[in-house]
C-alpha cells in the first residue's frame, strides 16, 4: 500500500492508509475516513485477506454511498471479470497499480467518473458489461517515487523475528521465472525491475538509523536475480556500517553457481537466512511443475549454505495431482534428509492450491478442482487448507501429524519466544517426544496435542495475569484509585485462601 501512496501522496492527495493487521479498530478507521473520501483502495489475497477485504468494502460503501472502491493484488487481478460481479468492487487495477490509480485518482478529483480507457485498468460499464483494458507491462520502478514512511507507524511494524528489531522491505517486483503454479506469473506482468543498489542502501540505511533495527527481511520474489546488484547491495551495507542481518527469497541454483568470495560478502554484510521454494522431493514433479531445479540441486544447495552459515528456508507445495500421496512421500523424505544436513534448516509444508491463469490450472481443472463462482469464495481457500478434490482426509491426517512433529522437534526461533519460562519443562518434554518420534519415523502424535494445549493454556494464563497486574499497577498510580486496587487485591487474596 505504500508503493501505491507514493505516487499520490507526490501529487497532492490526502492519503490514509489503514491496516488491520496492526489496527485493532480498523473498522472504526474506516467509517471516519470513509466521509468525504473519493476513493478507497483495496488489496486482497486469495484467503482471509479478500474475506477482510469484502468487510472492509461493505463498511465503506454504507458510509459513504458515492464511494468509488478500487480492488488490486493478486486476487482481483487474476479473476478481474469474476471481481466485477460483486457489488462491492467498481472497478479492479491488474497488476501493478502505482500509475492505473493516480489516473482514477486525477479523473475523480477532476469531478468525472469515467474511468473507461485506463491500461490495467477492469471496469463495470453503466450498461452492466465488463471492460477489461490492455494490462501494463513491467516498469522500471525506479521511476516511481520513494516510500512515503510517514504515511504509517513504521513502530508498529518492527518485528521480533529472525532478529530482535527487524522490518520488512521490498527491493524489487517481480519474477522472469515460470514455475507452473505460481500466481505471481499471472497477476503480475512478466519480467523483473528492481531499485538501484543505491537507492535500496539508502532507504535501508533510513529504517535502521530512524528505528535502531538490527534486521531487515527483504520480501522480494527473487532478490538475487540480479547478482551484480545484490552484491553492490552488500558491499555498500559494510561501506556504511550498517551492522545488521537480513534475509532475502532465492532460489537454489543461485547459490549452487555463485562463487564462494561472493557468499563470503553476502554473509559479512549480514545474510541469516534464504527462502527457497524446495516445493517437492520428487524430480518428476519438479521437471512437470517447470521448478527447474533437481533434488540433487537443492541438497547441494543446503550444504553450500550450512557451510557459510546461512540458514535455509524451504518452503514446500505439497499434494499434486495426479499423484498426491507419492509427491508427499518423497516431499517429507527430502524433509529429512535436509534436517540430517542442518538440523536448524527451516521447513514450510503448504498444499498446492490452483490459480488462474497459470498453467498448471487446466491441469488442476481435469482432476476435479471447481473454481469458486463468486468472488467472495476464494476467502476459504489457502495454502494450508487441503481441501482440493484429490487430496483425501487421510493424506491431510498424515501432512498434519507429520508438521507437528516436525514444527515440535525443531521449534522455530518466533515460537520460542513468545513462551514463557514456566513452561519450560513442558517444552523439554514435546521437543523430547518429538525428536523420538522423528528419528523412529513414528507418527503418533496425540501426546504431543496434549502437551500443546497444556502449554498454551499455560501461557496464555500468565500473559492474561501479567496484562490485569499491568492494568491495576496503572489505575493505583491515579487519583482515588488507591481502594480500588486494594480491593482487588483482598479479593483476590481470599480466592487464593479459599
Amino acid at each position: 500500500m505504500l508503493a501505491i501512496a507514493a505516487p499520490l501522496d507526490e501529487h497532492g492527495f490526502d492519503v490514509v492508509i489503514v491496516d488491520a493487521h496492526v489496527d485493532p479498530r480498523w473498522r472504526e478507521s474506516l467509517r471516519s475516513q470513509a466521509e468525504g473520501a473519493i476513493c478507497a483502495g483495496i488489496t486482497a489475497l486469495t484467503g482471509y485477506q479478500l474475506r477482510q477485504g469484502l468487510e472492509g468494502a461493505r463498511i465503506l460503501r454504507a458510509s459513504n454511498r458515492l464511494l468509488v472502491l478500487v480492488w488490486g493484488g493478486y486476487q482481483p487481478s487474476m479473476y478481474p471479470e469474476q471481481a466485477l460481479e460483486d457489488p462491492l468492487v467498481d472497478c479492479v487495477v491488474t497488476g501493478l497499480g502505482e500509475e492505473p490509480l493516480l489516473e482514477i485518482c486525477t479523473r475523480l478529483a477532476e469531478g468525472s467518473s469515467d474511468l473507461s480507457g485506463i491500461p490495467g485498468v477492469a471496469l463495470r460499464l453503466p450498461d452492466g458489461r465488463v471492460q477489461c483494458n490492455d494490462r501494463r507491462g513491467m516498469v522500471d520502478i525506479n521511476l516511481f517515487p520513494r516510500y512515503p514512511w510517514h504515511l504509517v507507524d513504521l513502530e508498529r511494524y518492527v518485528e521480533h523475528d529472525f532478529t530482535e528489531r527487524s522490518l520488512s522491505y521490498n527491493s524489487s517486483m517481480g519474477c522472469p521465472f515460470n514455475c507452473a503454479f505460481c500466481g505471481v506469473i499471472s497477476a503480475l506482468p512478466r519480467g523483473w525491475s528492481g531499485y538501484t543498489g543505491e537507492r535500496v542502501t539508502e532507504e535501508v540505511e533510513y529504517l535502521v538509523r530512524r528505528h535502531s533495527l538490527d534486521g531487515i527481511a527483504m520480501m522480494d520474489n527473487n532478490y538475487f536475480v540480479d547478482r551484480t546488484r545484490a552484491r553492490r547491495i552488500s558491499e555498500m551495507f559494510l561501506q556504511r556500517g550498517l551492522a545488521i542481518q537480513w534475509l532475502a527469497m532465492g532460489r537454489a541454483r543461485d547459490f549452487i553457481s555463485m562463487g564462494g568470495d561472493q557468499l563470503a560478502l553476502f554473509k559479512r554484510s549480514g545474510l541469516k537466512c534464504v527462502f527457497i521454494g524446495a516445493e517437492s522431493g520428487s524430480d518428476r514433479m519438479l521437471k512437470m511443475i517447470h521448478k527447474e531445479q533437481t533434488v540433487a540441486e537443492v541438497v547441494r544447495c543446503t550444504e553450500i549454505l550450512t557451510a557459510y552459515g546461512v540458514t535455509p528456508h524451504y518452503s514446500f507445495t505439497l499434494g499434486y495431482p495426479p499423484e498426491p500421496e507419492g509427491d508427499i512421500e518423497a516431499s517429507l523424505a527430502l524433509v529429512r534428509r535436509l534436517k540430517r544436513i542442518n538440523p536448524e534448516a527451516q521447513m514450510h509444508l503448504g498444499y498446492y492450491a490452483p490459480y488462474h491463469g497459470t498453467p498448471l490450472y487446466r491441469w488442476a481443472l481435469r482432476h476435479g478442482f471447481e473454481e469458486p463462482e463468486r468472488f467472495g469464495e476464494w476467502s476459504r481457500l489457502t495454502l494450508d487448507s487441503g481441501r482440493a478434490p484429490w487430496i483425501t482426509a487421510s493424506i491431510r491426517a498424515r501432512v498434519g501429524r507429520s508438521d507437528l512433529i516436525l514444527r515440535t522437534a525443531f521449534p522455530h526461533e518466533d515460537w520460542l519466544k513468545r513462551q514463557i519460562s514456566i513452561t519450560a519443562p513442558v517444552r523439554a518434554t514435546l521437543r523430547r517426544l518429538a525428536l523420538r518420534r522423528w528419528g523412529s519415523g513414528s507418527t503418533f502424535v496425540n501426546d504431543l496435542r496434549v502437551l500443546h494445549r497444556m502449554n498454551a493454556v499455560i501461557t496464555n494464563a500468565m500473559r492474561i495475569g501479567k496484562s490485569v497486574a499491568r492494568k491495576l499497577r496503572t489505575r493505583s498510580m491515579l487519583p482515588g484509585s488507591v481502594p480500588l486496587v486494594t480491593a482487588a487485591v483482598r479479593r483476590n487474596a481470599q480466592r487464593r485462601h479459599t
